[in-house]
């Protein structure tokens, strides 16, 4: 039996997210995701702790929802990485512990599984990589080119007896003294050499941005997750309000009636997005029973729409919208719709397409009581 103390608690400012990386979701699953489902694997695992930033711990427990929680606990971590080691540490049982960055999403079974057959007759492992590129040592003058023969890069999980761990973390603490990795206090006190397990290049630990390009590709298996989302929208003409269509106003005796300002444009454009994202309709977010959404600009919705493309990480491949409305004609407005939309979602305007058409006095549309909308959007993963 073992147990897993899984760091999530560092910040991942290198990777430019506005939000701490194990978040960043690859295949609708955040990254730390990954690396759980490899131990949760193991029958022979017999807890999982999850060592989060202080704050974090509802988000985390959120994403958590929909799987067995039996043998997961979640803690706060500490300012630096021994501390939240030192945090897990203390939920652990088992005499075997396997110490693994959350922000290392493509680990392999296979490669804990020959960790596992390793710590049990050495007191302390590891996997690493044998350095490929050059090193260079700055010296005071210049630089010394080191034998990487000699050399190996560490990655995690890193495997220790939790007595030796916490014994040699004592010590640390009273010097004062935090390591690099969490091998290095065994070898600094203890003097436990710790065995080196041959990893895999993938199993890298996600730091920049291109970095998430590189798991994005290797937990995708090279295949990209398109969304498609449609959306179709009808208001009635009433006198006394603007006719407003892509954040134009029109000339026309009659508006859109509406909670908000009634532009079926934005409303079809938002709800498409909204849609191909699986997070339901407009109403669910922009309920027309909220009067703080009466007579808003539904310019807003379309910038909500934009933010949620963020928080998924996906972006515009193009929109392709129709109206339908008998008059008045549209061709003159249609360049500054599409203008309009394109500032609003930060997308070049040739991603945009607008089309009118009428309904040759057949029907609602073309009797001249109302407008229909509707779009279809396509979204490719950042």
């Amino acid at each position: 039996m073992f147990d897993v103390v899984l760091l999530m608690a560092g910040s991942g400012t290198r990777t430019l997210l506005p939000y701490n990386k194990i978040f960043y979701q690859i295949n609708g699953q955040p990254l730390f995701m990954f690396s759980l489902e490899v131990f949760l694997s193991f029958p022979e695992c017999a807890r999982i702790v999850l060592v989060v930033k202080e704050g974090e711990e509802e988000k985390v427990l959120a994403a958590l929802d929909s799987i067995d929680q039996t043998r997961i606990y979640v803690v706060p971590g500490g300012s630096q990485r021994q501390d939240s080691v030192a945090s897990g540490m203390k939920i652990c049982q088992e005499e075997t512990v396997l110490i693994h960055d959350g922000a290392r999403p493509c680990l392999l079974k296979s490669d804990v599984e020959r960790l596992l057959e390793v710590v049990k007759t050495a007191p302390a492992a590891a996997l690493a990589i044998p350095l490929t590129d050059t090193i260079r040592q700055k010296q005071t003058s210049g630089y010394r080119v080191l034998d990487r023969s000699t050399l190996m890069a560490m990655q995690t999980p890193q495997a220790v007896q939790r007595k030796h761990y916490l014994e040699a973390l004592a010590f640390a603490q009273a010097e004062g003294f935090y390591g690099t990795d969490d091998l290095e206090l065994l070898e600094r006190y203890l003097q436990i050499e710790p065995v080196l397990v041959f990893g895999d290049a993938r199993n890298l630990k996600v730091t920049s941005p291109a970095d998430l390009k590189m798991v994005d590709a290797y937990l995708q298996g090279g295949k990209r997750h398109y969304k498609i989302g449609h959306s179709h929208d009808t208001h009635r003409f009433v006198f006394g309000r603007p006719l407003i269509l892509g954040g134009v106003t029109i000339p026309c005796e009659k508006g859109l009636l509406g909670h908000s300002d009634a532009d079926i444009v934005y409303h079809v454009v938002s709800e498409a997005i909204i849609g191909a994202l699986g997070l339901g309709d407009l109403g669910q977010h922009f309920p027309d029973t909220d009067p703080s959404f009466h007579n808003i600009s539904s310019s807003y919705f379309v910038t909500t729409a934009k933010q949620l493309l963020i928080d998924h990480q996906y972006q515009i491949s193009n929109l392709d919208i129709t109206i339908h409305l008998e008059e008045p004609h549209l061709k003159i407005y249609k360049d500054q719709m599409k203008n309009n939309l394109a500032s609003l979602l930060e997308i070049d305007s040739c991603c945009i397409n607008v089309k009118a058409t009428r309904g040759e006095g057949l029907g609602f549309i073309g009797q001249k009581q109302g407008v229909s909308a509707e779009c279809v959007v396509l979204l490719y993963p950042k």
